[in-house]
């Protein structure tokens, strides 16, 4: 998906790589850089707040249609986070190490 203003094989988004930005958030029609750290944080954060508020939820609704609610949409969540973390964690990684490579030492 091709952004106004942005192209996804610009030199200009080479040069921001090689100064450490990592992901792009899209926020309103701007793209806004984000840290792979951040994203990772802010993930792990969301997914907590999701399951303390479902800890809440269960307190109330607790028939067998919570429980599938439960096994079927909540439970496979956790996997899909942790393996987008290692994901955002490998992003991290290469940053560094084109950071490294780009850097004028």
């Amino acid at each position: 998906m091709e952004r106004a203003g942005f192209r996804p094989h610009d030199p200009s988004r080479v040069r921001a790589v090689c100064l450490g930005v990592s992901i792009f958030r899209l926020h309103d029609d701007s793209i806004e850089p984000v840290s792979a750290n951040v994203s990772k944080a802010n993930l792990h954060d969301a997914y907590k707040q999701l399951r303390q508020r479902f800890s809440v939820i269960k307190q109330t609704w607790e028939d067998e249609a919570a429980r599938r609610f439960e096994r079927e949409v909540i439970d496979p969540i956790e996997s899909k986070v942790l393996t987008a973390i290692k994901g955002m964690e490998h992003v991290a990684e290469l940053m560094a190490q084109v950071r490294r490579d780009c850097s004028d030492d």
